[in-house]
């Protein structure tokens, strides 16, 4: 038997002349929680319903537990969805609803019983069984929705972007009520996203996915700090990025002329002389001091603060550079009246092991 529960290797799907997925293979460890990450139309959600039987791959295979699905139907794979639109039934109650899948399967009603109660304390809805559906808030629907999948004990659970409907609040509440879930039963759980946020807060690994590609596959900290290639590092969080061409290689490090300033950058592909790259800088590991304030950084570039925003316990700024460029830098503000203002001439700087190059 397969050391993973659920093997995709070389999976390829088209409707009509438009090829949605192309190629994308992922192996997935028991009680992993993975999140597919990528914008609308990238091709995940067609990806997560090959692996639950909704649709058919054009080649390439999927195992589940140890079996190639091929042909297998839905509901005879050992796995669950829930949808985006909860799809509760509106004309059964809470308990119904939940225990819907249980009886297909014709269990007893004692049985019945003690799991769909058992489902509504783990989504810490008890007492809800006889609640019509139509008077739930979103949240409440959302966790009956997963009840009703989790009832059945599926081997893997899988999520196609359910909080999507909810306000800010609830779904980071949700955030925090599926990591406890995933942690108390231990399954495994496929997850859909467009929300960068969702997925570095709750996943064990995250796949980056463009143009019906996976792009990169990795923990949140290295699809965020050490992205594979351009597309994983601007859609995952905040960035700079600076254009220009190579002028000087290092011990694994490129010097870059950006419209007449020099550069440093960790190179993240096989890079030469006089190629056209980009660099990818995070905010955050900007430093922005008054000019003349010795602050040792490798990366410098002078320029002038052109917004100064303050938002809770960070401060943001944008700096116009004197070559032309515009940088953004986030930093703590842990004395709002030592706070750079607006029109003062600062000094950006940063690591030379902070700044990635790419050739995209």
């Amino acid at each position: 038997m397969s050391e993973y529960i659920v093997r995709i290797s070389g999976v390829d799907k088209s409707f009509g002349n438009k090829r949605v997925i192309e190629g994308c293979s992922l192996d997935i460890e028991e009680g992993e929680f993975i999140t597919i990450l990528g914008p609308s139309g990238c091709g995940k959600t067609t990806l997560l319903r090959i692996v639950a039987g909704f649709e058919r791959n054009d080649c390439g295979w999927v195992e589940i537990a140890g079996e190639v699905m091929g042909d297998t139907p839905p509901y005879k794979r050992p796995v669950n969805m829930v949808f985006q639109r909860y799809s509760l039934f509106p004309h059964l109650n809470v308990y119904e609803n939940i225990a819907f899948g249980l009886r297909l399967k014709r269990m007893s009603e004692d049985r019945i019983c003690k799991k769909v109660k058992a489902a509504l304390d783990l989504v810490r809805l008890p007492g809800f069984e006889n609640r019509n559906v139509t008077t739930l808030s979103g949240g409440e629907s959302q966790r009956v929705a997963l009840a009703r999948a989790l009832v059945n004990e599926p081997r893997v659970l899988l999520l196609d972007e359910p909080l999507a409907a909810l306000d800010l609040k609830i779904r980071k509440a949700m955030q925090e009520e599926l990591k406890h879930i995933h942690a108390e039963l231990a399954n495994t759980f496929l997850y859909v996203t467009h929300d960068q946020e969702e997925a570095m807060v709750m996943s064990d690994r995250i796949v980056v996915m463009s143009a019906g590609r996976i792009k990169q596959i990795g923990t949140p900290f290295d699809i965020y700090y050490e992205p594979n290639c351009l597309f994983s590092g601007q859609f995952v969080g905040e960035s700079n990025i600076l254009e220009g061409k190579t002028v000087e290689l290092g011990d694994e490090t490129v010097c870059v002329d950006v419209q007449g300033a020099l550069v440093w950058g960790r190179p993240r592909q096989s890079i030469g002389m006089n190629e056209s790259v980009s660099m990818l800088i995070r905010p955050e590991v900007i430093v922005t001091r008054k000019v003349g304030s010795g602050v040792m950084r490798e990366n410098k570039l002078k320029g002038t603060l052109t917004d100064v925003t303050l938002i809770g316990g960070l401060v943001r700024y944008q700096i116009a550079t004197d070559n032309g460029l515009t940088i953004r830098a986030s930093e703590h503000a842990e004395d709002p009246d030592q706070l750079l203002q607006k029109g003062q001439q600062v000094t950006a700087c940063w690591f030379v092991r902070d700044t990635l190059v790419f050739i995209e």
